[in-house]
């Protein structure tokens, strides 16, 4: 099969696939497109195999790309400042339950601290892009949604940031030599890195956005721009999903028309979701969730636990946050894909002695994560009006 025929069929199958979960079955869109995935691939009828897949990732780069410029939209300082003291609550009192739950079960079924420490730290990221469709798929606004996407941005943070000092702890025990350093000091330094790339990008684009008459024109310098990031970032090495994020956040907070911008990238947001969440569908091998066992299990129940109680002690501590927070930020922070399976695979590269057990049990785990998530999302919304009567018909 040729490239283009399989992004045709993925297109076609994936919004087909989110028609019938909307229509029939009251599911976000999200939904649809994942599954449809899921039969594409090689779990089903393997369709689209996996040569095709490698070929076809840079539909991934440039989603993880346009969607992550999104989020950082949503990070206006005017609105960190006011909600500040409720996020911190409720973010750290989260991930603290979250990392604290998931590290303590998972370390007592496998019997190792290693392997329980960096699946609680996996257990903190979550997946922006599906949470980011999903808002998309509604057109939704206002603190609810802004306040998810926040928590969704500070969870990945705290994660990369994690992840690579505890790597480089292991690394230092294990090994007993400079290595845990360097791995500290590569990490750090490639956030920063990633930081000053889309803070650069991000001025441009400010630059740009003002002097522009066309919005055609301003669509493709913005496209090109966010492309450039993500494609310097991978052959760096770096952090794509930073490089956007800054991207987004400088837009929104120092140009005077940051409307006008994301109004513009909306204009081509559809069909790049559609193909990016299809084609995650294909990826899932659902034969994974045989080969998890009970460590995964324990992964499971300890990271839905850890999100939904952490938030809603997290909330309880914020008086002046509405009474449907407490009770719904926790399942809209669940769903969860290709952050942790990308650090996964970097964890058992630098500790052969976890012997694949970790990246089985992300794998396993986000097949759930990423088809129970977006309903979850979805009801939270709901319960929160969040989606008015008029989105549910």
């Amino acid at each position: 099969m040729n490239e283009v025929l399989a992004v045709a069929i993925i297109l076609l199958a994936g919004v087909g696939g989110g028609k019938i979960a909307r229509r029939y079955f009251k599911l976000p869109a999200v939904t649809g497109y994942i599954f449809a995935g899921i039969l594409l691939g090689p779990s089903v009828f393997n369709i689209i195999d996996t040569e095709i897949q490698e070929v076809l990732q840079p539909i991934n780069d440039m989603a993880i790309g346009v969607l992550a410029v999104a989020i950082g939209g949503e990070l206006r300082f005017s609105y960190l400042r006011s909600m500040w003291g409720n996020l911190c609550r409720v973010f750290f009192t989260e991930s603290v339950i979250t990392f604290t739950a998931v590290a303590l079960l998972t370390g007592w079924v496998s019997g190792s601290v290693v392997i329980g420490l960096i699946l609680g730290i996996l257990s903190l990221a979550s997946a922006p892009n599906t949470t980011m469709a999903i808002f998309r798929e509604y057109r939704l606004k206002g603190d609810f949604p802004r306040t998810v996407l926040s928590i969704v941005a500070l969870d990945n943070l705290i994660c990369l940031i994690l992840f690579g000092l505890i790597l480089g702890s292991v690394s230092l025990i294990l090994y007993e030599d400079n290595n845990g350093v360097a791995i500290w000091a590569q990490v750090l330094g490639n956030i920063g890195i990633s930081v000053l790339i889309g803070a650069a990008l991000g001025f441009f684009l400010v630059n740009i956005n003002k002097i522009s008459k066309n919005d055609n024109e301003l669509l493709v310098i913005s496209l090109g721009s966010i492309f450039l990031g993500i494609g310097v970032g991978l052959w760096l090495d770096l952090q794509p999903l930073f490089i956007a994020l800054i991207i987004g956040l400088v837009m929104v907070n120092f140009s005077r028309r940051y409307q006008r911008f994301f109004s513009v990238l909306q204009r081509v947001d559809t069909p790049i979701l559609v193909a990016f969440l299809t084609l995650a569908g294909i990826k899932i091998q659902l034969i994974q969730i045989a080969r998890v066992g009970l460590l995964g299990l324990a992964y499971v129940v300890s990271r839905f636990g850890g999100k939904i109680i952490g938030s809603y002690l997290g909330s309880g501590l914020c008086k002046s946050l509405p009474e449907g927070y407490q009770k719904y930020l926790g399942p809209s922070l669940t769903p969860q894909a290709g952050i942790a399976v990308g650090l996964s695979v970097m964890a058992e590269r630098q500790i052969p002695q976890v012997e694949g057990q970790i990246m089985a049990v992300i794998l396993g785990s986000v097949i759930i994560f990423e088809v129970i998530g977006p309903a979850l999302v979805k009801k939270a919304l709901v319960k929160t009006d969040s989606i008015k009567a008029d989105h549910e018909k």
